[in-house]
């Protein structure tokens, strides 16, 4: 059985929308809530349960938790280091009551190695009438 798990906090970028953190229509959740050193990939879903149309694209950043506050994990350095990493820039329609998204990351090119502990997957969406964006998040454990 897959354990899914909630997202865990919502929150504004832009203070004009106070009340978002409190929309629990919109989830981001880890298919599995723990990521194994040696498998270094976590697969991720969005569901949209609201009456609104959301977007969201393909990027992403890594949090860990570090002595009571989230701190973001830098990528590595491409091999050569003249290389940087792409993300495709991939607008999805996440359509009302319906809308679901699944994501594979690739966690190979963030500086995790043996730092164990708590961390999540952070994505932006917005809905198709405002440009302001919200974050939302998706908690894993790395061990």
């Amino acid at each position: 059985m897959v354990k899914k798990i909630p997202a865990q906090q919502m929150e504004c970028l832009q203070t004009e929308q106070k009340d978002c953190h409190k929309m629990s229509d919109l989830q981001m959740y880890a298919v599995n809530d723990t990521v194994k050193s040696t498998k270094k990939r976590i697969e991720i879903e969005i569901r949209n349960n609201s009456d609104s149309t959301y977007i969201v694209d393909e990027a992403y950043r890594v949090e860990r938790f570090v002595n009571g506050k989230w701190v973001q994990v830098p990528y590595k350095q491409p091999k050569d280091n003249d290389c940087v990493y792409i993300i495709k820039d991939i607008a999805y329609i996440l359509n009302p009551k319906t809308g679901y998204k699944h994501f594979t990351i690739n966690l190979n090119n963030i500086r995790m190695e043996e730092e164990y502990g708590k961390y999540r997957i952070v994505k932006q969406c917005h809905t198709d009438t405002a440009k302001t964006y919200q974050t939302i998040y998706a908690e894993f454990m790395y061990i």
